[in-house]
């Protein structure tokens, strides 16, 4: 009965070992990744009933990132807010004004830089779009992925949306991407 339960022991050893280096293997080799991302976006100058409130509205994304080398991708990530609301918006000329967001739809060209296996900062820059009008964004991040068999990886991010001239917008995501 030993026999068999130490024969077991090292199979299972050996085939979790064996999958684990494949898997690392596999990842090296990949360039592209798809990711499905699922947020709630924070905005501290919401107004509800006339009043400011911080609010928080869910958001979808989707990425694509490339890799360049170890350290660096280069992506493009894009992502919408579900829903209707309103805040006060900061002009170029320091006076406020109501403004009203119908499903805004962000698109931003994004670095991301590798600082540690599962820690990695995110920087870039693009639009924010809505039929009540469009504004410039930059975005500011960070990100912690983690890989899992079959090139996917899991991810948690937190980020900082800089809308020019208007409001701004904390995110925490989490998503699933497909490596290949």
């Amino acid at each position: 009965m030993k026999t068999i339960i130490l024969i077991t022991l090292l199979i299972v050893y050996n085939s979790v070992f064996s999958q684990e280096n494949h898997t690392r293997e596999e990842h090296h080799e990949t360039k592209h990744a798809i990711a499905i991302v699922l947020s709630h976006s924070s905005i501290s100058k919401g107004i509800q009933n006339g009043k400011t409130k911080w609010q928080s509205f869910p958001s979808w994304g989707i990425n694509y990132n490339y890799t360049i080398n170890d350290k660096w991708l280069l992506g493009w990530h894009n992502d919408i807010i579900i829903e209707d609301f309103v805040v006060e918006e900061h002009l170029s000329n320091n006076s406020n004004q109501i403004l009203e967001r119908s499903y805004p739809i962000a698109t931003l060209i994004m670095a991301t830089y590798k600082f540690k296996k599962h820690f990695s900062f995110l920087a870039g820059g693009g639009g924010e779009f809505a039929h009540q009008g469009n504004f410039g964004m930059v975005r500011l991040g960070v990100e912690a992925p983690f890989h899992i068999p079959n090139n996917f990886e899991i991810f948690a991010n937190f980020t900082y949306d800089i809308k020019i001239n208007a409001y701004d917008t904390w995110n925490l995501g989490f998503g699933v991407a497909k490596l290949f």
